[in-house]
């Protein structure tokens, strides 16, 4: 459908629009990841305290519920996991070494990508669909939001 400019800026509004926006209920869901939004969206340099850089990348999840989409008034429920990414220092490129890039070893286990000698981040773009746990968790300025905690395969009990 075609967006009607016009119609957008002309048209008078007199109820109240909501001013907060409702996280999907933490818990344990089936989910894939998105596809819709480009890849390097994902991705941004978080600056720390300390002045160091760090890489963070955020994949977006919709969880495979029309009934939680419905309870929220929204086409689909969402989510996200957030990984903090070990880098090596003069190449940028992921740090593979032990004890690095867990969380995101831990998603391409439950994907079954973890054996993908030719992986990147580009497949994960629509895979799925997996088990993710979820929590509401609060930004510095006090929006709510979901995001995953542990993921797993689809009959994998998830613990927190």
């Amino acid at each position: 459908m075609p967006i009607d400019v016009n119609a957008l800026i002309n048209t008078t509004v007199s109820e109240k629009l909501d001013d907060q926006f409702e996280a999907t209920p933490a818990g344990e869901y089936i989910a894939t990841i998105g596809d819709r939004s480009p890849i390097d969206s994902w991705f941004r340099t978080v600056n720390m305290s300390d002045g160091r850089q760090m890489p963070q990348c955020n994949i977006p999840f919709i969880i495979n519920d029309p009934e939680v989409a419905k309870a929220l008034g929204r086409r689909e429920a969402t989510t996200r996991l957030t990984l903090w990414l070990d880098t090596v220092a003069d190449t940028g490129r992921l740090d593979t070494g032990h004890g690095k890039n867990v969380g995101l070893g831990a998603l391409r286990k439950a994907l079954g990508q973890e054996n993908d000698t030719s992986w990147n981040f580009n497949k994960l773009v629509g895979a799925g669909p997996i088990k993710v746990l979820t929590e509401v968790q609060e930004s510095k300025q006090g929006a709510k939001f979901s995001n995953v905690v542990r993921v797993g395969r689809i009959g994998d009990k998830l613990a927190k």
